[in-house]
């Protein structure tokens, strides 16, 4: 019988190839996990993705858009600038050739000619020949010379109208727009000869006779302007404008009786005029008619508020009545349209404030003038 090998005391090793016999690898950690593992993309939100998307295609449209209405209006602006540019050079060009037309005329003609043109600067050049295209040019610089009368550039008005009378001095209505130009440049004087020679040629319109007569008043030759205005009702008697001039007459001679009736007269046609109503509150607080005088000055201060004049005649109509809050008050409104230093001045030199000042508001008020007259005189110096 053959012999059985004995076992072994060692246990042999089991055979390889059986998965249940493979070792299992150690799980990673988790952190490594992470490191490793390709970086996941955020599901972006596919509704705000679109609104954004939109927005920033409209918004690239708007700024095209604003862009190409801006490079529009930059084109339209350039264009009229130099439209304008070129107008005013035809206009200039026109203007000097003209000049030099009227010049080589004027030098043609004889020395000795009945009908001259009196010039801004006092010159007396002769007037041209009639003929169509001198009216036509003459009435052309007359229309610049209206433009600059409405921009209240009565020396650029005045040159114009000198201008077209060297071209057309039988034309009465431009020597009538020349006089009302010299009055609002305060040249009664030149005015005065202008006006003249407007009312020459045609004495039926009031208004042109008023401005003469209001140059004869301003020159202080009173008799020439109170017949005048007289003429001027003849012409017209409903022409509410003579009513007050000859007012202004009469108040200069010291008339006031025939002032009176004549403002009344042209306070019913215009009863908002401020300068009337204040003349007409002189004439009754010279009577002693303080309240009804009050009364038309309130009337002129709602017309015209920015008047400082009224204020100050408000507060002495108030002070002669002895209303002293009434008078500082209106006093204080009058110093808010000048200066401190100019009511001060006024509150010592009227005599209708000579109670006022002796009282304890008047002496209170008169200190803090004082005092702000003062501030106001270093600060300007300042």
């Amino acid at each position: 019988m053959s012999e059985v090998p004995a076992a072994s005391s060692k246990r042999a090793a089991p055979p390889t190839g059986y998965l249940y016999h493979q070792q299992v690898p150690e799980a990673p950690q988790r952190s490594a996990r992470r490191k490793n593992a390709p970086a996941r993309k955020p599901k972006p939100s596919s509704a705000a993705n679109l609104g954004q998307k939109y927005f920033l295609a409209n918004l690239r449209t708007f700024l095209i858009v604003l862009a190409g209405m801006g490079a529009l209006v930059g084109l339209a602006y350039f264009a009229t600038q130099q439209m304008g540019a070129l107008r005013e050079s035809r206009s200039k060009k026109k203007i000097e050739e003209w000049k030099k037309e009227n010049e080589k005329a004027v030098a043609a003609r004889p020395k000795k000619d009945p009908m001259v043109v009196v010039g801004a600067d006092g010159a007396t050049p002769a007037p041209q020949t009639f003929n169509t295209d001198n009216i036509r040019q003459a009435t052309y610089l007359a229309r610049l010379g209206d433009v600059a009368m409405q921009e209240k550039n009565y020396k650029v008005a005045i040159e114009r109208y000198t201008e077209a009378l060297a071209l057309a001095p039988y034309l009465h209505k431009i020597w009538a727009q020349l006089g009302a130009a010299y009055l609002e440049n305060k040249e009664p004087a030149r005015a005065r000869i202008a006006l003249e020679r407007a009312v020459q040629g045609d004495a039926t319109n009031p208004g042109v006779m008023c401005n003469l007569g209001l140059s004869y008043l301003n020159l202080r030759m009173y008799d020439e302007a109170l017949k005048l205005f007289e003429a001027a009702l003849d012409v017209d008697p409903g022409f509410p404008r003579t009513h007050f001039y000859l007012a202004k007459v009469y108040l200069q001679r010291k008339e006031y009786e025939p002032a009176m009736l004549a403002l009344e007269k042209y306070l019913r046609a215009v009863p908002t005029d401020c300068e009337a109503l204040r003349e007409k509150s002189f004439i009754l607080a010279g009577r002693g008619q303080y309240l009804v005088a009050l009364d038309s000055l309130k009337r002129a201060l709602a017309e015209c508020p920015d008047k400082a004049e009224l204020y100050w005649d408000a507060a002495a109509t108030s002070a002669l009545l002895q209303r002293a809050e009434d008078a500082i008050r209106y006093l204080e409104k009058g110093e808010m349209f000048t200066s401190p230093r100019d009511a001060y001045k006024i509150y010592l030199d009227s005599p209708a404030f000579e109670g006022l000042r002796k009282s304890s508001s008047g002496k209170i008020y008169e200190k803090e003038l004082a005092d702000r007259a003062r501030r106001h005189l270093q600060e300007n110096r300042e």
